[in-house]
């Protein structure tokens, strides 16, 4: 019970990181508004989603990509 627990806790976390347009004025080194791979590397979760979430393609992920 207290593996599924952590992992439904660890989900939700990532989840909601993921799904949180802040952080990227928290990972933003450059404050240009986006977020490069190498910006993202600094969140696990979000650099092994970076793919994923960069729906257009252009190696950076925007608010817009941010909040799904």
């Amino acid at each position: 019970m207290k593996t599924f627990t952590l992992a439904t806790l660890l989900t939700f976390v990532s989840a909601f990181a993921l799904a949180n347009p802040a952080i990227l004025t928290e990972l933003d080194s450059n404050n240009d508004g986006k977020l490069s791979k190498e910006e993202a590397a600094h969140d696990a979760t979000l650099a092994a989603d970076f793919a994923k979430l960069d729906v257009n393609g252009d190696g950076f992920l925007t608010k817009d990509e941010l909040a799904g």
